[in-house]
């Protein structure tokens, strides 16, 4: 149907042209025989006061008359001419504008497009344990992607799969936290993906508290470890924000109060986890209690009964 209109319109435009092009050519015809006729009557004139003969008044106010004439004729045929050049560059500007939109879009769908065969090659490559050649296709499609979500994605799993390798190397933390801080602040900035940029806020902070909270099960300096407790629960808390509905980050958050003693506010924390979890049985494997045991022991620092009295404590029935 729009189809239809806009080829309707087209024909319209062009009969409408046509009919002022020949509406500007008859009108320059008049004009071009009212001129020959003033300089045969302006010739006349000078003869007749060459000769010393009286000036005919009624000759004078004609031709007078005549080049008013003229002179307004020629007016709107620039007005005329003027209005038939505008729809015409209306016209074609509309269409160039069409085809600068549609270009863009064609090259940020190829971009698209090929960012995202690098990430999911990065992606088949880390499954295979070839973190060399993931870390290039990461590249490739971050260096390829610019300005597109695949992009965004490549980098952050870029940046989590560092994370991920050095996460027990307490000397390279300072260079994780500033890479993961640069991404968030790239994502804050970018106006576009909205939706994912969101997303991506919310695996970057919870990533981070992860690792916090991991670092602070390590013997190391008390005040050290009393930085990185609270450190973890900040970036849990700024995850939360991002994404208050996933049940992994309230579960996670909750092992970590567990860990510093914070019992009433790990109970609120499991519970949210319970709620979100039950709205969707694909979520409900987070609160497979296997898990929840392995995931309470941190990382071994308790024993299963431990873990499990802890649970039964914040209302994980068995």
């Amino acid at each position: 149907m729009k189809i239809k209109i806009k080829r309707l319109l087209k024909i319209l435009m062009e009969i409408v042209i046509c009919g002022l092009i020949i509406f500007l050519i008859t009108k320059m015809k008049y004009m071009e025989k009212e001129i020959e006729s003033l300089k045969n009557s302006l010739s006349q004139i000078q003869v007749v006061e060459q000769e010393g003969k009286d000036i005919n008044q009624e000759e004078v106010l004609t031709i007078t008359s005549a080049s008013m004439d003229i002179i307004a004729v020629g007016i709107g045929l620039f007005t005329l001419y003027g209005g038939f050049l505008s729809l015409i560059n209306v016209n074609q500007s509309r269409e160039l504008s069409e085809t600068m939109r549609k270009t863009k879009r064609a090259i940020r769908n190829q971009k698209e497009l090929s960012a995202n065969r690098f990430l999911q090659e990065g992606q088949l490559y880390r499954t295979w344990n070839r973190p060399n050649y993931a870390k290039k296709s990461y590249e490739l499609a971050i260096e390829h992607g610019k300005g597109t979500f695949s992009a965004l994605v490549a980098k952050y799993t870029l940046i989590s799969m560092y994370a991920d390798r050095l996460s027990d190397n307490v000397e390279k933390l300072a260079d994780i936290e500033k890479q993961f801080k640069d991404f968030i602040k790239e994502l804050q900035e970018e106006k576009r993906f909205y939706r994912g940029r969101k997303y991506l806020r919310a695996d970057s902070y919870f990533t981070l508290a992860c690792i916090y909270a991991n670092y602070a099960l390590n013997d190391i300096d008390c005040l050290k470890k009393l930085e990185y407790e609270r450190k973890a629960c900040e970036m849990f808390e700024l995850a939360i924000k991002e994404d208050d509905e996933n049940p992994d980050i309230y579960r996670n958050y909750a092992a970590h109060l567990s860990k510093i003693n914070k019992m009433k506010e790990c109970k609120k924390q499991i519970q949210l986890a319970q709620k979100y979890a039950k709205k969707d049985i694909i979520l409900s494997e987070f609160m497979d209690k296997k898990r929840l045991v392995n995931l309470f022991r941190l990382q071994n620092k308790r024993s299963k009964k431990e873990a499990k009295a802890i649970l039964k404590e914040i209302g994980i029935a068995w």
